[in-house]
């Protein structure tokens, strides 16, 4: 009997990822003087249009996972999975080929062990039942940019829709797609390398690729290794650390003072600043970039931060708080003239915010002072930020850390719009007392 059946509650069709092209069920069906019909019936006069049927196909599965001679098929063949886990359906999108462009297929396992009499009794009648299982699971949206789709076309039922294929051909260069011949040596090198076995000689191909890399980023200078382990996630550290000759105690350092220098967007911290600066000695962007390289090509995942940007960012934060620190000194705030904690609006505000309320209560120097450090930032080598953009951030921090005393904690958002934040700015001043 067929077993391993998914209920239809719980069967979502998906790419087959087969070693070995399955047997087709014609075979099979004829064996016991059947055919393809007798399985189906007047089931495939329900099938979608060829052409929506393609378009959504790719849509939702990316490029076919099997091509045969293009003098047979129109467009490749999708083989996916049906509720029962040794038969699979062909999906072949043709204007030529009517109920044929979708045709069963199973293991060479199941083909061997169906007797003619579990395919008149078996077989045949769950042939019918995965044929309407796939159509109503080819009726489930996937999301475009103008809506979504199914097999039909154009769907306003949104229910279980789908996210288009993320397929691993998006990373292959455009070059290559384009132009096959280096696809068409690569294919029987790998082939050669596996001894005949095609999957065996990736998996030989990529550990001669990674170990290739893996002696590049050996023989790298101090600053690229640290980088690799500063960007690396924790789990990532003992293989990293064993394959790059960095101890687990370096290691376990530097990402603690990555750790410091993020948390300095909250507390100022010298000696978090002063531990950065010293592990990114020398190190350049050329550096960082190359470090995220060796980790893409070993399969690391990098974190998505650039450490000289930070450090570049920790050091502006510092020199402005240290800044208005010294204004501060040379002309104090009286405390009623402190900003409050409680009406700031949002980061992107804050800067004209705070600038609009020390010139409305007479003090225009840091009023003036905090917009020029914003439009001053240093910007990024390796981003188009504009420096105003960046700098909101970083002069946000340090009047935050400046401008409120220990102990207490200032509110930087607030419900509302922009128009709303400065209503209740422009009610501040009024009510704050004049120099």
């Amino acid at each position: 009997m067929l077993s391993n059946t998914k209920t239809k509650a719980e069967f979502v069709t998906e790419l087959a990822h087969l070693e070995r092209m399955p047997l087709g069920a014609n075979a099979l069906l004829s064996q016991a003087g059947f055919t393809v019909e007798d399985a189906i019936g007047d089931r495939w006069l329900h099938l979608p249009e060829w052409s929506t049927l393609l378009a959504y196909m790719y849509r939702r599965f990316g490029p076919p996972n099997f091509f045969g001679s293009p003098d047979v098929d129109f467009a490749g063949k999708w083989i996916v999975t049906t509720p029962l886990h040794d038969i699979f359906v062909v999906v072949a999108p043709s204007p030529d080929h009517g109920y044929e462009q979708i045709q069963f297929f199973v293991s060479k396992e199941r083909f061997q062990k169906l007797s003619v009499a579990e395919v008149a009794e078996d077989f045949l009648p769950k042939a019918g039942e995965l044929f309407v299982s796939l159509l109503e699971d080819l009726e489930r949206g996937v999301k475009t940019p103008r809506g979504v789709i199914n097999s039909h076309g154009h769907t306003e039922n949104k229910r279980n829709d789908l996210p288009p294929a993320a397929h691993a051909c998006r990373a292959f260069p455009t070059k290559l797609i384009a132009d096959d011949r280096f696809v068409k040596q690569l294919c029987p090198a790998i082939h050669a390398l596996g001894d005949g076995d095609f999957v065996e000689g990736q998996k030989r191909a990529v550990a001669n690729l990674t170990e290739g890399v893996w002696n590049q980023a050996r023989g790298a200078w101090r600053g690229v290794r640290e980088m690799m382990v500063m960007l690396a996630r924790k789990s990532d550290l003992p293989v990293l650390c064993a394959k790059i000759d960095v101890s687990m105690n370096r290691a376990q350092n530097l990402q603690k003072s990555l750790l410091g220098i993020q948390e300095m967007s909250a507390i100022r911290d010298a000696r978090a600043l002063d531990s950065f600066r010293e592990h990114c000695a020398g190190v350049t962007y050329e550096d960082v970039k190359q470090a995220i390289r060796y980790m893409n090509g070993v399969g690391l995942r990098a974190r998505s931060v650039n450490p000289l940007d930070l450090l570049r960012t920790a050091e502006y934060q510092d020199k402005c708080e240290g800044c208005l620190l010294d204004l501060l000194a040379e002309n104090p705030l009286d405390d009623s003239q402190y900003p409050p904690t409680e009406v700031w609006g949002s980061g992107v505000y804050l800067c004209d915010q705070m600038g609009a309320y020390f010139r409305g209560i007479g003090r225009a120097d840091i009023g003036s002072w905090i917009l020029t450090s914003r439009d001053n930032v240093p910007s990024s080598d390796e981003t188009n930020e504009k420096a105003s953009d960046v700098g909101r951030e970083v002069v946000c921090q340090a009047l935050l850390a400046a401008f409120y005393r220990e102990g207490e904690t200032p509110v930087v958002s607030i419900p509302g719009s922009p128009s709303a934040v400065n209503s209740a700015m422009n009610e501040l001043i009024k009510s704050s007392p004049q120099i």
